[in-house]
């Protein structure tokens, strides 16, 4: 010790100028200065040493491994996506409310126990894992839901159980499925129908998303002619500048894609028969057995090229075609009426002489009684098994046969013959 003092002395006494004891005293401060700074920066170092071995340490204490799941063998609606064949196709197909069946793959080399995950919000425990269910391979079913669309299955919160611990699946593989759900009923219908003589309008129902039904058109053929097209909307559609009491076809068609597995392809998705309405009451024509009256109708009736009132001499169960000329908003429309005479034989009449009384005629004949028969609309009375009737005139005399109030046709008279 003493000689190490004697050491420094001798050091001190070789310093002969102020100048040297200044750089003495600027070393030993900043020796000062710097220690702590190190040691602060030697912590921080170690401080995230520590982190990355927690976190290396927690990854490497994940001894399970999701490597993905897939549907298992479905329908075989399954699809390369991007192919030539079906174009942005889905991994899966399937429809409203179907139950796909998912095979769950793990790494699982120490055989822990899966004890549950969570598919899509749905939780699943190890009581509901399917017959075939392993350490490595997880059966379940997951129905789905009954809309149709796209729709994704997620798997997440991935458990399994170490000794008494519980402890998170490591996620390697693909957690994620995606399913078209077909549009199997699209519930695509005409509601508040209006058919006026020269217009047809109505809403349409549907279930379909508007990235499909902006794709749609809706069209108004006459037979196979197309008149108008307009574009899809649920909203009133107007059709007009049609001709009145005319059957036309409303079809609304795209190129959709209905998730199918099929693709994008040009579809008809309804196709019905609407008509305008007629401003003729076709109520007010009588078809009998042989007989066609139209004189209570507004219109002009044309058969054969000439005009008739009342068609006679028809023949039973038969088909009949006339025109109707008609007017309606100041423009002239031809409408075909078409009518069958009726298949109800008529009865036999049998007449007896035309009495001449007191400036009158009676008429009297038999016939089958089942029958109800008139003169110039005035039902004939049965007496006796004999009809009667009071005329005016003894010119064309003709019966109207009805059967249960419905008119069946009419019977000439002709003297002291049977007539039918």
């Amino acid at each position: 010790m003493n000689k190490l003092k004697k050491q420094l002395k001798n050091d001190l006494n070789k310093l002969t100028s102020p100048t040297e004891l200044n750089e003495i005293k600027k070393e030993l401060t900043f020796r000062k200065k710097r220690w702590p700074l190190i040691l602060g920066l030697s912590s921080s170092i170690v401080l995230i040493a520590i982190v990355i071995i927690i976190l290396l340490n927690i990854n490497l204490g994940a001894k399970v491994t999701f490597l993905g799941f897939s549907v298992v063998n479905h329908n075989n609606l399954k699809y390369q996506k991007n192919t030539a064949l079906v174009v942005d196709s889905k991994d899966y197909y399937a429809k409203p409310g179907d139950t796909l069946e998912l095979e769950i793959s793990f790494s699982n080399p120490e055989y822990y126990d899966i004890i549950s995950f969570v598919i899509s919000g749905t939780p699943y425990t190890s009581y509901m894992f399917n017959d075939g269910s392993n350490y490595e391979t997880i059966y379940v079913n997951y129905q789905l839901p009954l809309t149709s669309g796209t729709f994704y299955l997620n798997i997440t919160e991935i458990k399994y159980i170490d000794n008494t611990t519980i402890k998170n699946v490591k996620m390697k593989g693909n957690s994620q499925i995606e399913v078209g759900i077909a549009y199997t009923d699209y519930d695509l219908k005409l509601t508040n129908l209006q058919n006026e003589p020269t217009s047809l309008s109505f809403n349409l129902k549907t279930t379909l998303t508007y990235d499909l039904t902006r794709k749609l058109k809706i069209a108004l053929y006459d037979a196979s002619n197309l008149i108008n097209e307009l574009p899809f909307t649920a909203d009133n559609v107007l059709f007009t500048d049609l001709i009145p009491g005319t059957t036309y076809t409303i079809k609304i068609t795209g190129e959709i894609d209905l998730l199918d597995g099929k693709g994008p392809r040009f579809v008809t998705l309804l196709e019905e028969e609407i008509s305008t309405s007629l401003p003729l009451d076709l109520s007010s024509i009588i078809i009998g057995n042989n007989y066609a009256d139209f004189s209570n109708l507004a219109a002009t009736v044309y058969y054969q090229n000439q005009v008739v009132t009342i068609l006679n001499n028809l023949e039973p169960d038969s088909n009949y075609q006339v025109e109707l000329h008609y007017q309606y908003l100041n423009t002239n429309y031809i409408y075909v009426y078409q009518f069958r005479t009726s298949s109800q034989l008529l009865p036999t009449i049998y007449f007896d002489d035309l009495i001449y009384v007191n400036d009158s005629y009676i008429l009297t004949f038999t016939a089958d009684t089942n029958y109800e028969y008139y003169v110039n609309a005035t039902k004939c009375t049965l007496s006796n098994g004999i009809y009667s009737i009071i005329l005016t005139s003894d010119q064309d005399i003709k019966v109207a046969v009805y059967l249960n109030g419905n008119y069946l046709g009419d019977v000439n008279y002709e003297k002291n013959n049977p007539s039918s």
